[in-house]
């Protein structure tokens, strides 16, 4: 559907929105139709359009876009023009797969994004990313860098450039180099960094030299050690979903800052000891214990009082449970 009727006016001069407004700004989803006005276009979404193999050079008349999103667009390449759009703030390139190959080359002009915060090129395995990394550390703003599924054993070093960068994604890359991967992140001031599902065994103790981070991401790794995390006290969000081990990292209760804490799917940790450490951490609100073959919780639930939301879905919890449980915490909001 075609949105027009908006309360922000676009203008040749390309007024950029806030991110809030661009997140509220309607999108087109056909090309032709983005043409037919191309003042007017701040998002334009083509992933629909799955026979796609070029796009046109009269994409630069789009001085006004702020978003553009191609996903699963079988491109055979990528226009020069890109880089008309002085404007764009986010960058989806996503899954760009053709037959038997994969997007391979960034234009030059991609370093002209100026205003570009957010970049998404995940899985797209054949690209050349140390090509592509020396185009995004000449981004002034780039905060958020998504490259996931792209088959990494190493980032090119060129990561270390990347002052601005805040947020990096980089699960799915089960043969990632993680020491080294760490050892270049240092340079940079991350706070959200994920790396879900790349199959890490060990978290090397490097990872607590990254001090402004706030979310840490690590959902599906079979973590047979983890850091003490003591010295990560800007940590506000922390997701071991799935890691197997059997104890919480050393640390974790002395966390000033730790609010959500997600542990869904470890059926094999010591929930009696869990309790007994996260009871020491007053400023938990949310806690997910989701598909962790519980029946009961343990002593030690009375003592998180201050938590806004549990979730216990997918466990054996008898109503009399759930009963015991509302009753310890009436403040609380239970999902089971």
């Amino acid at each position: 559907m075609l949105l027009i009727s908006w309360p922000y006016q676009a203008n040749a001069q390309g007024q950029l929105l806030t991110r809030d407004e661009l997140q509220n700004a309607p999108v087109f989803y056909s090309l032709e139709a983005a043409l037919g006005q191309p003042t007017e276009v701040l998002r334009l979404d083509l992933s629909a359009d799955t026979t796609r193999t070029q796009l046109p050079a009269t994409i630069g008349h789009l001085i006004n876009l702020q978003e553009l999103v191609l996903t699963n667009v079988p491109l055979e390449r990528l226009p020069a023009n890109l880089g008309q759009l002085r404007s764009l703030q986010i960058l989806t390139l996503q899954h760009l797969q053709q037959p038997n190959e994969a997007l391979v080359r960034l234009p030059e002009e991609l370093a002209d994004l100026e205003h570009l915060w957010s970049v998404n090129l995940i899985g797209n395995p054949k690209l050349d990313f140390v090509r592509a990394f020396h185009l995004l550390a000449q981004l002034p703003k780039l905060e958020i860098l998504a490259i996931m599924n792209n088959r990494f054993t190493e980032l090119p070093a060129e990561i270390r450039g990347m002052k601005a960068l805040r947020q990096l994604w980089l699960g799915k890359n089960p043969r990632l180099k993680l020491s080294d991967t760490l050892e270049k992140l240092q340079a940079l001031e991350l706070t959200h960094l994920g790396l879900g599902g790349n199959g890490h065994e060990a978290i090397p103790d490097a990872v607590t030299g990254l001090k402004a981070l706030k979310l840490f991401y690590l959902a599906g790794n079979p973590i047979a050690h983890l850091p003490d995390m003591s010295e990560m006290d800007q940590l506000e969000i922390l997701n071991l979903s799935r890691f197997g081990g059997q104890s919480l990292p050393a640390g974790l209760e002395t966390i000033r800052n730790l609010r959500t804490l997600v542990l869904d799917g470890n059926p094999g940790l010591d929930f009696v000891d869990t309790f007994a450490r996260l009871g020491l951490v007053s400023t938990l609100e949310i806690l997910s214990l989701s598909n962790s073959n519980l029946t009961k919780l343990p002593a030690g639930i009375e003592q998180l009082r201050q938590l806004r939301a549990l979730y216990v879905r997918g466990n054996s919890l008898s109503e009399q449970e759930v009963e015991r449980l509302r009753g310890l915490l009436p403040q609380t909001r239970l999902e089971h």
